[in-house]
């Protein structure tokens, strides 16, 4: 009789250690360095505005550890890019992926902002034509008389060169406004209202500054040539505008 009753004491131990055991939590798994340094290269891109860069480093890190912050960053880069409909596409994933993440209203804020500016684009992709368009015609302006030539060149190099100092002003107000708004983020480069505000005026100055150093270059380099062909007192010039489907800018033509 007694066998019988140490199997049966060994038989209860066992099954009240079974809970016990099965409750333990499993290990949590191990750091991925691949994803992480994929991760780390995409903020530092980030950092330097290089968006498409820093979004091929995000969906990277996305790929090899599914996680918020890349797929959040992603979403980021997009919108500051000017790209609304990937903006919008991937602020809905992380909606949908992390229902429970701490900034999800800040992110349907974004989605709502975003819906007009990503209709407005898918139209005007498929508004586009398909096949090749005609070059625009050039239809040059009559030429000045000889006498206003040097006139001429030397308002477009004072105008051009007056435009380039406005655009290095704007970019270093465009700057400031970008060191204002990291202010405003965390380590995520998830930002508050006010740091997303400075951030949208910040790519605002940079893309003004970029076209007026633009103009300002190309009116400074007509003028440089037309003041250093020295025209005769035959002489022509006609300034055009130049418009194909792979070329844009100016066209000088004149006779010396």
């Amino acid at each position: 009789m007694r066998p019988y009753l140490n199997w049966l004491v060994m038989i209860v131990c066992l099954a009240e250690l079974a809970p016990r055991v099965a409750a333990q939590p499993a290990p949590a798994p191990a750091p991925d360095p691949a994803g992480e340094a994929a991760y780390q290269e995409g903020r530092r891109l980030y950092d330097l505005r290089e968006w498409d860069r820093a979004i091929t480093k995000f969906k990277e890190a996305y790929e090899l550890r599914h996680d918020a912050a890349s797929l959040f960053n992603i979403a980021q880069a997009y919108r500051l890019k000017g790209d609304c409909v990937e903006a919008l596409g991937f602020y809905k994933t992380y909606s949908r992926n992390f229902p429970t993440a701490q900034n999800l209203e800040k992110v349907h804020k974004f989605i709502t902002d975003l819906e007009p500016c990503a209709s407005q684009q898918s139209k005007a992709v498929k508004a586009e034509p398909v096949g090749p368009a005609e070059p625009a015609a050039v239809k040059p302006m009559p030429p000045p008389p000889p006498e206003t030539h040097r006139t001429l060149a030397l308002s477009l190099v004072a105008g051009g060169g007056a435009v380039i100092v406005s655009s290095v002003v704007v970019g270093a107000l465009a700057r400031s406004k970008w060191h204002d708004a990291l202010a405003h983020c965390d380590a995520t480069h998830a930002c508050d209202d006010l740091g997303i505000s400075l951030g949208d005026q910040a790519q605002t100055r940079a893309t003004i500054a970029t076209v007026l150093g633009g103009v300002g270059l190309a009116a400074a380099a007509v003028g440089v040539v037309i003041l250093v062909t020295a025209p005769s007192e035959h002489a022509g010039i006609a300034v055009a505008p130049i418009a194909a489907p792979d070329r844009a800018g100016i066209a000088v033509m004149g006779r010396f």
